[in-house]
């Protein structure tokens, strides 16, 4: 996975343990999920429900821990502020 790779190869988030979930976002509000056999490592749900799927997992990191990652992760990708 591009972002593991990317997240290990900080120097400034070396110490950290991170562990990467897929999760898919359905943006079209008309889209329905029928989910028969739901899928081992990968999250399926629809945008309006993704802030409550966010604040329902664990918080393992304090806010300049998530923005360094976000600088990090925006920096080797290209997306510069």
């Amino acid at each position: 996975m591009r972002i593991k790779k990317i997240l290990t190869s900080s120097a400034s988030l070396e110490s950290r343990p991170f562990w990467i979930q897929g999760i898919v976002v359905l943006t079209d509000h008309r889209a329905e999920i029928t989910e028969k056999k739901p899928p081992e490592y990968v999250k399926v749900t629809k945008i309006d429900e993704l802030p409550d799927y966010i604040k329902s997992k664990p918080r393992r990191f304090e806010s300049l821990e998530i923005e360094q990652v976000e600088a990090e992760i925006k920096n080797k990708i290209g997306m510069h502020q």
